[in-house]
């Protein structure tokens, strides 16, 4: 099993806050390991309290899928393969 180091997780956080950034937005930022175990985590400042749970949720899932959560997103969408 790969597995990010706790260096390289501190890397795509910061890239992760940089475009947020950007976008004027707050996030909750999740990185799991390829079993859906949490390595590191990072909420901005404003950020939703209650997105916690979600950004953790979203990651456990990419990773227990091997798939970006946009595309499972897509396809869980009424029609979709994943739908119900």
């Amino acid at each position: 099993m790969n597995t990010l180091t706790l260096e390289q997780t501190e890397y795509v956080i910061n890239k992760a806050i940089n475009k947020a950034e950007q976008l004027n937005i707050m996030v909750n930022i999740a990185i799991v390991d390829s079993a859906g175990y949490l390595i590191n985590f990072k909420r901005m400042d404003g950020a939703l309290l209650g997105a916690i749970d979600i950004a953790m949720k979203k990651a456990k899932t990419s990773a227990l899928f091997a798939k970006p959560c946009h595309l499972l997103g897509e396809k869980s969408q009424p029609g979709g393969a994943l739908y119900q």
